[in-house]
């Protein structure tokens, strides 16, 4: 009996081994397809970015940040909202927002300028709301929304220019100073000086020794 009961009790062990080793097999292929298709899905954002070589610019980006092609992108946002009638942030005449696009590349950007900072926030308007739709290859749909606020840099202070540029202006400068030089360079009047203009000094500077020491007549 004690022999049976022992078995009874291996084999309902092995039973749910075996059940909790399928389940856990289960949750890792459905774990492997996740993270699989976030790595060949597409992912849309959109979102404000200072200008590099206008500080106190910002320009709207849209990107695509996922692995996989977006197909038939499409944008949903009120045309006469006051953050583009008032401001002139010209979305509403952009074909990209208001047509779309047919795909859209991984890491691919598309960038327009929106504005100035200081404009922007005087009298500030309402967030702009941002609807955007698409698929992936397989045709199954995305939707995301986004809010498009310049308020976010509220309080921020700008400087004029640029460190970058202004490095590269100096480098044009250094520049156009070397080519000056090498141009007053060219300009120069050179004299040479060879073999036979030293042997020439040697017999002259010895003659001059000579009647330097040579004892002077008595007259």
């Amino acid at each position: 009996m004690t022999i049976d009961y022992i078995q009874i009790a291996f084999t309902a062990l092995v039973s749910i081994s075996t059940f909790v080793y399928a389940l856990l097999t289960i949750i890792m292929v459905r774990e492997t397809i996740r993270l699989r298709e976030a790595q060949t899905e597409p992912e849309i954002v959109i979102f404000l970015q200072s200008i590099e070589a206008f500080p106190s610019g910002f320009e709207i980006i849209v990107r695509n940040i996922g692995g996989g092609v977006a197909y038939n992108i499409q944008w949903e946002f009120d045309h006469n909202a006051p953050l583009i009638k008032e401001k002139e942030t010209r979305l509403d005449i952009q074909s990209f927002f208001t047509k779309g696009v047919k795909h859209f590349a991984p890491g691919q950007i598309y960038s327009s300028l929106f504005g100035k900072g200081p404009e922007l926030l005087k009298n500030p308007a309402p967030p702009l709301p941002m609807k955007v739709y698409f698929e992936n290859r397989r045709g199954k749909k995305y939707f995301r929304e986004y809010t498009i606020d310049p308020m976010f840099v509220y309080g921020r202070s700008w400087l004029g220019g640029s460190g970058i540029h202004e490095i590269s202006d100096n480098i044009k400068d250094i520049r156009n100073e070397f080519l000056h030089i090498i141009s007053d360079f060219s300009r120069m009047n050179i004299n040479t000086y060879n073999s036979n203009d030293r042997m020439k000094e040697s017999r002259a500077r010895r003659r001059y020794l000579s009647d330097a020491t040579a004892p002077k007549k008595k007259k």
